[in-house]
C-alpha cells in the first residue's frame, strides 16, 4: 500500500511540475475536500431524477423520488402522479425488495397517494423468522418501519444476532453498511453497540489513494457504509470511528462522481454526501477561492470560502489563519494573521498592504474550529501549485493558495533617433510624451536606421520593470503591419531597425507608417498600445507588384444556354410528312387493283376481330412511344398486348384451318 501511494504521489508531482513549473510537496493524508457539489451540480442531478418518468422498476422510482428530496427540489406533480399510478399498478407485488421500495415511495409521497400493500408485513416478518441475508434483513426491517409496524424487543435482539452472523458469513462491506442502517432502526437495548463497534473494521477495509477513500464495490458500497455509519452514530449519540482525514477522503471520492448520469449513481452520491454534510460528528470542509482576480490596489483582498461538501456554510465557528507568505523570489515570511468573516462563509484579508514587488505569491491558510463542533480542521502541510490552477485543487491538509500581485506600468523617456547607418551619426532625435501622438513630421530614407529607446517603471515605486512583451508596430495605410521586438538593456528598452531592411519587409512600398508602442505582461494592470507618431519611410527599391488577392470576390459568371437551332419552314415539314404517308396510300391502291378483300375474315370467327384489334393496339403503342412513353413503359405495355395478339392470332389461324378442312 505504501509503495502504491508513493507511486501515485510521484506521478502527481510530475504532472504538477509539467503544468506548473513548480515543485510538488504533498502528503499522503488530507483533511480538506478538493471539490464540492455546488447548487448548479444539484440542479443537474435533479434533472437526472426527473428525466425518468417511465420507471423501469420500483428501485428506480424510489431513487428518483428520494433523490429529488435530497437535492432540495420539489416533487413535480407530473412525477408524483406517475409515481402514484406505478405504485397502484404494483401494489400486489410479493417481492421483498420491491415491497421496500414501494413502501418507501408511499411514505415519501404522503397522503396524496393511498396505496395498500397487504402482503408487506407478513412477507417481512416471515423473512425475519428464517435465516435471511443481510440485504433481506435490511429490506424487511425498512419495510416494517415504512408501514409503521412494531418490532418487538425479542425480534430486535434476534435480528441483531442474525445480522452479525450474516455479515461474518458474507464477508461483504456492503452487508456491513446495510447492517449499520438496520441497527439505527432498532432499539439501543437490542445490542446495537455490537454493530457500532464494527464501523472501524469496515472503514479499515477501504482502498486508499493520496486524496480519497473508497470500497471495492464502488459508489454504491461506499455510500452504504457512510450512510449506515452516521445513521447508527446518530442513533447512539456516539461519534463513529471515522477520523477527519478519512471523512475528507470519502468526500473527495464522492465529489469525483458528481457528474453521474444514471439515477442509481446520482442517488447514492446524494445520499452519502448528505450524511457527510449534515452529521453532528465530523464534517469535512473545503477552502475554495472566490476567484476574485489578482491582488491589486483596486482589489486588495484575498477572499476564500469555507464550505461543506454541498458548498454550504458550516454551522460551527471557524478561524481561518494566514500562515506563510512566499515572495516571488522564493523567500517565506510568517504572518499568522486571522482572516475576517461576517458569516463563517466568506473569509477576507487585505493582502495588498503586505506585498511590495509584483509577481507570483503563495499563501498558506489553515483552519481551527473555535468550539467543540464537527468541522474538520485543516492543518498545515505544504502543497504548491500556480495561479493557473483552481484554488481548490489542494491534495493536502494545508490550503496553499497562489496569488498574483499586479501593478501599473508607466512609460518614460521615449525617444526616436535617426542615425546614419554607415557613420553612426545622429541626424535627428524626437521625444514623445505618453499618451499623446507626436505632431512632428518624421522622414527616414534607406540610408538611416531608427533607434527607439524607452523606460518602463512601476508607477507606484518608480522602479524599473521587465515585461514579457515590448514591441514597436509599424502599420501602413493599407493595413499592412509588422512588429519589431525591443530588448532591455539596463533600465532602458532599445529597438534598432534598419530602414533599408524594412523595405524588404514591406515590399519596397514607400509611404507613411504609424509607429505604435505595444506593452503587455500578465502582471501589469494597464497593458497599452500607444501610437507614438507617423513616420514617412522612403525605400530604395521598386515596389513589388501587388499579387491578386486569392480571397477577393471573383467576377460573376453569367451562364447562358445554347440558342436553339433554326427550324425549317412549315412547308418542308408538311411535305416530308406527306411523303412518309405516301407508301400507305400506294399499298391501299395496289390492294384495290389486285382485288384484295376481307370476306374470308368471317371464316375466322370472333378471334379474327380480337386479333386485328390487338394488332392495331400495337401500332397505337408505337405511336405513343414516339410522342409520350419511354422505352421501359413501352416494353411493359407491349408484353401484355403482344401476348393477346399471339394467342388470338393462333386461335384465328386454327379456326380458319378447321373450317377449310370441313369445307
Amino acid at each position: 500500500m505504501e509503495m502504491g501511494v508513493w507511486r501515485i504521489l510521484t506521478g502527481a508531482c510530475v504532472l504538477v511540475c509539467l503544468f506548473a513549473f513548480s515543485p510538488c510537496e504533498c502528503e499522503t493524508t488530507t483533511s480538506s475536500l478538493v471539490d464540492v457539489i455546488t447548487a448548479r451540480d444539484r440542479r443537474r442531478l435533479a434533472d437526472v431524477f426527473q428525466a425518468s418518468v417511465a420507471f423501469p422498476d420500483l428501485a428506480t422510482l424510489y431513487q428518483s423520488v428520494k433523490g429529488l428530496e435530497l437535492t432540495g427540489s420539489k416533487l413535480p406533480s407530473k412525477l408524483r402522479d406517475a409515481a402514484c399510478q406505478y405504485l397502484k399498478d404494483n401494489q400486489g407485488t410479493s417481492d421483498l425488495g420491491n415491497l421496500f421500495y414501494a413502501t418507501s415511495v408511499a411514505a415519501l409521497i404522503g397522503e396524496g397517494c393511498k396505496v395498500t400493500f397487504s402482503q408487506a408485513e407478513d412477507k417481512a416478518r416471515k423473512i425475519l423468522d428464517g435465516q435471511p441475508s443481510a440485504e433481506n434483513i435490511y429490506f424487511a426491517v425498512q419495510t416494517l418501519t415504512n408501514i409503521g409496524a412494531a418490532i418487538s424487543a425479542e425480534t430486535s435482539q434476534a435480528v441483531i444476532t442474525k445480522l452479525l452472523k450474516a455479515v461474518e458469513t458474507e464477508e461483504s462491506v456492503a452487508s456491513a453498511g446495510m447492517a449499520f442502517s438496520v441497527g439505527s432502526l432498532l432499539p439501543s437495548s437490542a445490542g446495537v453497540n455490537s454493530l457500532f463497534e464494527q464501523i472501524e473494521d469496515a472503514v479499515a477495509q477501504a482502498d486508499e489513494t493520496a486524496t480519497s477513500l473508497y470500497f471495492e464495490g464502488g459508489l454504491k458500497t461506499t455510500s452504504l457504509v457512510i450512510m449506515g455509519a452516521f445513521e447508527l452514530a446518530s442513533k447512539l449519540s456516539k461519534a463513529p470511528s471515522i477520523t477527519p482525514v478519512q471523512a475528507a477522503k470519502f468526500g473527495n471520492y464522492l465529489v469525483s462522481s458528481k457528474y453521474a448520469s444514471s439515477v442509481s449513481d446520482a442517488f447514492y452520491l446524494m445520499s452519502s454526501a448528505a450524511a457527510l454534510a449534515h452529521n453532528k460528528y465530523v464534517v469535512p470542509v473545503a477552502l475554495v477561492s472566490t476567484e476574485s482576480g489578482p491582488i491589486t490596489s483596486s482589489n486588495p483582498k484575498l477572499d476564500v470560502k469555507l464550505s461543506n461538501i454541498f458548498d454550504e456554510k458550516v454551522q460551527s465557528a471557524v478561524t481561518v489563519t494566514l500562515g506563510d507568505l512566499q515572495q516571488p523570489d522564493g523567500t517565506k515570511e510568517r504572518r499568522s494573521k486571522a482572516l475576517t468573516t461576517e458569516d463563517n462563509y466568506i473569509y477576507s484579508y487585505n493582502l495588498f498592504n503586505d506585498i511590495s514587488t509584483p509577481g507570483k505569491y503563495i499563501v498558506t491558510l489553515s483552519t481551527e474550529t473555535k468550539s467543540d463542533g464537527p468541522v474538520a480542521e485543516i492543518e498545515e502541510v505544504e502543497a504548491k501549485f500556480w495561479f493557473q490552477l483552481r484554488f481548490n485543487i489542494v491534495p493536502t491538509f494545508k490550503y496553499r493558495s497562489p496569488l498574483l500581485a499586479t501593478y501599473e506600468v508607466a512609460v518614460k523617456s521615449v525617444r526616436l533617433s535617426l542615425e546614419d547607418k554607415d557613420q553612426g551619426v545622429k541626424v535627428r532625435t524626437v521625444s514623445f510624451n505618453y499618451p499623446a501622438k507626436s505632431t512632428e513630421t518624421i522622414e527616414a530614407d534607406h540610408h538611416l536606421k531608427l533607434v527607439f529607446t524607452f523606460e518602463l517603471v512601476n508607477s507606484k515605486t518608480g522602479d524599473a520593470v521587465s515585461v514579457h512583451q515590448a514591441f514597436v508596430r509599424f502599420r501602413s495605410s493599407g493595413s499592412e503591419e509588422l512588429y519589431y521586438v525591443a530588448e532591455q538593456k539596463d533600465r532602458q528598452y532599445v529597438l534598432v531597425v534598419d530602414v533599408n531592411k524594412m523595405g524588404n519587409d514591406f515590399g519596397q512600398n514607400s509611404g507613411t507608417y504609424e509607429a505604435s508602442l505595444v506593452i503587455g505582461d500578465f502582471s501589469i494592470q494597464n497593458p497599452l498600445q500607444w501610437t507614438m507618431a507617423s513616420v514617412v519611410l522612403k525605400f530604395s527599391g521598386t515596389p513589388a507588384e501587388k499579387k491578386a488577392n486569392p480571397y477577393a470576390v471573383k467576377p460573376t459568371i453569367e451562364h447562358q444556354f445554347r440558342a436553339p437551332e433554326k427550324r425549317p419552314p412549315a412547308t418542308v415539314s408538311t411535305t416530308f410528312t406527306a411523303l412518309v404517308g405516301l407508301p400507305l396510300v400506294l399499298l391501299l391502291v395496289v390492294w384495290l387493283f389486285l382485288g384484295a378483300n376481307i370476306s374470308n375474315i368471317s371464316n375466322a370467327g370472333i378471334w379474327a376481330v380480337f386479333f386485328h384489334i390487338s394488332l392495331g393496339g400495337i401500332f397505337v403503342l408505337y405511336y405513343l412511344f414516339w410522342v409520350e412513353l419511354n422505352m421501359f413503359q413501352t416494353l411493359k405495355y407491349l408484353t401484355i398486348i403482344g401476348a393477346v395478339t399471339f394467342i388470338t392470332g393462333n386461335k384465328m389461324l386454327r379456326t380458319i384451318a378447321n373450317n377449310n378442312k370441313q369445307a
